[in-house]
């Protein structure tokens, strides 16, 4: 009974299903197990191509485990599980780290997702599954519609992964958050080089059967470096309901169009009061900014925002960008009511003449008390940042 037992423990233990081969392939070969196969074989719980299975329980989280390489992919992979899919642990056990001077040290990815025929790397709408990335790179993403890497229909998690230089060409240059409430977790990552005409980084849909989507967008510790170009007319842009938390990140060094683009484009594009479809952006929207080094990026406002939702700064240095580093919507913001937006100890210009500063309402910004740091006459960021 206890042999007879072991083949169905086996069955059923957090094992990862191992992929053994770099090339995409799809059952031709039951020799090697491909990132497509365990995909698969995830999802139907039976071995499939040369992939072995590992979990054949119906509820379970599936785990798919890489080795350091590059993974060609001929098309975009559609997971019907949800999965966490693991890269090769980017640690050197022969070194110390530099920031804390203990073993291991720190080392580039090198597991690497790339795109070989100009197509997406994940598309999660149509089984709706939750997706999680641990020490990944994506590359070279590519769509005519929206996601350049990743086009959500659940919820994604992206660990100390990478998502380098994708395209849309609709929204949506990184990852696209489609349906009622795909959510989005991103910590210790890396977003570079992505573009698209609208929101190079993140985009989402707004409405969903005339209802505003909700969904939750958690970005920590990771760095959203040159992203997007003078085309495009966002970099991160939100709609919808969402409830959006930026902490400790580095925004630097991306572009949008200097006559009407925004680096944070958090408005409803229409004056408050309307009806449902008047605004893009739910007045039960809200987003936090804490902690985050938001400069030298190019655009027309850094953070563009309205009287819809909320928005809390705190502990932020948002400076020398090309120009205002918050811009109200609709005008002026000095004599603004209401708007809605509160700032605690941040770096900021709030000098009347700065053309690079943070314009905010007198009502969310008192000029005795004020807990923010005007930095208006520190030129270079440099003597403030080593």
């Amino acid at each position: 009974m206890v042999l007879a037992a072991m083949p169905l423990l086996a069955a059923t233990s957090d094992t990862p299903i191992k992929v053994t081969t770099f090339a995409d392939e799809d059952g031709e070969n039951a020799s090697a197990c491909s990132l497509r196969e365990a995909l698969k074989t995830a999802e139907i719980r039976k071995a499939y191509g040369g992939c072995e299975v590992t979990d054949i329980r119906p509820t379970t989280r599936k785990l798919i485990q890489l080795e350091a390489g590059t993974y060609l992919l001929q098309s975009e992979l559609v997971p019907n599980v949800d999965v966490s899919i693991f890269g090769k642990i980017p640690e050197d056990w022969q070194n110390k780290n530099v920031i804390n001077n203990d073993y291991p040290a720190k080392t580039q990815l090198t597991t690497v997702i790339k795109a070989q025929n100009a197509n997406r790397l994940f598309n999660t709408t149509v089984g709706k599954k939750a997706l999680a990335l641990t020490n990944i790179a994506l590359t070279g993403g590519q769509t005519n519609d929206r996601g350049g890497a990743i086009y959500a229909g659940a919820d994604i998690i992206l660990q100390n992964t990478q998502i380098l230089n994708s395209q849309a060409t609709k929204e949506g240059g990184a990852i696209f958050l489609a349906g009622t409430s795909a959510s989005l977790t991103i910590t210790n990552s890396l977003i570079q080089g992505n573009q698209s005409p609208k929101a190079s980084v993140l985009a989402m849909s707004c409405f969903n059967d005339n209802v505003y989507s909700k969904r939750k967008i958690n970005i920590s510790g990771s760095s959203l470096v040159q992203n997007g170009s003078t085309a495009s007319s966002s970099t991160l842009e939100f709609c919808g309901e969402p409830e959006g938390v930026l902490s400790t990140n580095t925004i630097a060094k991306n572009t949008a169009n200097t006559t009407n683009g925004s680096i944070i484009k958090f408005t409803g594009d229409a004056v408050p009061g309307g009806s449902i479809n008047s605004s893009l952006l739910s007045d039960g929207s809200s987003l936090e900014l804490e902690s985050n080094t938001i400069v030298e990026n190019t655009a027309h406002a850094t953070l563009l925002y309205d009287k819809m939702g909320g928005k809390l700064l705190t502990y932020n240095l948002i400076a020398y960008n090309s120009s205002y580093a918050c811009r109200y919507l609709l005008g002026a913001a000095k004599a603004e009511k209401l708007v809605g937006i509160g700032l605690a100890y941040n770096a900021l210009a709030l000098g009347a003449s700065d053309t690079k500063k943070c314009d905010i309402p007198d009502e969310s910004v008192p000029v005795t008390n004020t807990t923010n740091i005007d930095i208006s006459t520190v030129t270079d960021v440099r003597t403030l940042l080593s």
